[in-house]
């Protein structure tokens, strides 16, 4: 677990990645997933691990069909964004 000392130096990176996937969906038209980025990014913003443990292991982000891990787009440098900004949410967050 991060302290909230770490959690702040962590999530700068977190943040940016979250911030460029949600640009991305939001571009592509994927409204309805955009609330859940929205909240990983406010929990980010106001220092608050308990609510952004809740978010980041959420279905929406990470379950099967309608999930933003499911997203599939035609772009290919799009979903190649996609792919990599998942990895690196993944990777950072899921050790807070």
């Amino acid at each position: 677990m991060l302290s909230k000392q770490n959690f702040k130096m962590k999530n700068i990176e977190l943040y940016d990645s979250l911030k460029n996937l949600y640009e991305i969906l939001r571009d592509e038209g994927f409204s309805k997933e955009l609330d859940s980025l929205n909240k990983l990014m406010y929990s980010l913003e106001i220092n608050d691990l308990i609510n952004f443990r809740k978010y980041f292991k959420s279905k929406d982000i990470w379950g099967g069909a309608g999930s933003i891990r499911d997203i599939s787009i035609r772009d290919i440098d799009k979903q190649n964004k996609i792919d990599t900004y998942l990895k690196v949410i993944k990777n950072l967050g899921k050790n807070i």
